[in-house]
């Protein structure tokens, strides 16, 4: 599931911290509960007070193990929509004054970065690709 949802999908750059601790460690085989992930976050120096908070309300959020597909998705969702409004306010702003050599590319990016967290997000509720 790991590989389905990246670390920029992530609603905070210290959420995205979190996520990529936690897939380091599951990528070295290392169980990855929160005493460790913290203690990861510690070795690189990014256990700042919003990781350390994120991490803690993780901890304690009473997630149920075996929804972890559905916590997924709704990442994954979230991501998407974020994807969405940003790439519509991108556009917004360069349609009024970008050189029109940049619109096209500008789209293409958008549209690449979204299509791609939907493919995921697809994959993620088990809907054929």
């Amino acid at each position: 599931m790991l590989d389905l949802v990246t670390d920029d999908d992530m609603a905070t750059p210290s959420l995205s911290l979190v996520l990529s601790a936690v897939r380091r460690l599951v990528a070295a085989g290392t169980p990855p509960g929160p005493q460790l992930v913290a203690d990861s976050l510690r070795r690189e120096g990014t256990l700042k007070h919003f990781a350390a908070k994120d991490l803690q309300d993780a901890a304690t959020s009473g997630a149920q193990p075996l929804a972890v597909r559905e916590y997924a998705a709704a990442v994954v969702s979230e991501a998407l929509r974020r994807r969405i409004d940003s790439a519509g306010m991108a556009l917004t702003t360069a349609a009024a004054d970008a050189p029109e050599a940049a619109l096209a590319p500008l789209v293409s990016r958008a549209t690449v970065a979204c299509l791609d967290c939907v493919g995921r997000l697809d994959q993620l509720r088990g809907e054929p690709e």
